[in-house]
């Protein structure tokens, strides 16, 4: 039997009903959220905390602290973790300013690629607005390098939704700034 329209619209209302309750799997005896596939999906559409948190980017911040070279999607996933205290001492790559230098030397490598530079931008950009202490050299330092691209980014393409809201700024700002 072929379905009919009002069939189709049944299952699809039933599918945005589940859609919007988060899937459940038993473990334990306990109910828990299935967070692998919202893992992906966070990484697949870059939330930058999800990115800093992930293995990838501890690899990459060991990497890059020991001198090796970095592919390009370590590197971005480096730019989300700037500001993310490192796993085996604590400290955070904004706080060191040759290695921040550093990294931004190599991020602006890419700018002749822009999408795959505004990639870094976005990671430096969430990393900078994360910082508790914006006033300190090394966010300053990330807040010049992001204030000096700002344009560039805002006007690539294609543009996304991010690009432009930071199109509508005036300039690079902390959300503390707002407040």
């Amino acid at each position: 039997m072929k379905p009919t329209g009002s069939d189709l619209e049944e299952l699809a209302r039933q599918l945005a009903c589940h859609a919007a309750q988060p899937a459940l799997v038993e473990g334990n005896g306990h109910h828990t959220p299935l967070s692998n596939p919202l893992q992906r999906l966070r990484l697949a559409f870059g939330d930058s905390g999800a990115l800093a948190a992930s293995p990838r980017s501890a690899r990459a911040q060991l990497a890059f602290r020991s001198g090796q070279p970095l592919r390009f999607i370590d590197l971005k996933y480096l730019c989300h973790a700037a500001n993310r205290p490192n796993a085996w001492d604590g400290r955070r790559l904004l706080d060191d300013p040759r290695l921040l230098a550093q990294l931004l030397r190599q991020v602006a490598v890419w700018l002749p690629q822009l999408r795959r530079f505004r990639q870094c931008y976005r990671g430096l950009l969430a990393a900078y607005r994360s910082c508790e202490t914006p006033q300190a050299a090394g966010p300053a330092a990330l807040a010049d390098f992001l204030q000096v691209h700002r344009q560039a980014v805002a006007q690539s393409l294609p543009p996304l939704e991010w690009t432009r809201t930071l199109a509508a700024e005036v300039a690079i700002s902390h959300p503390a700034d707002s407040a």
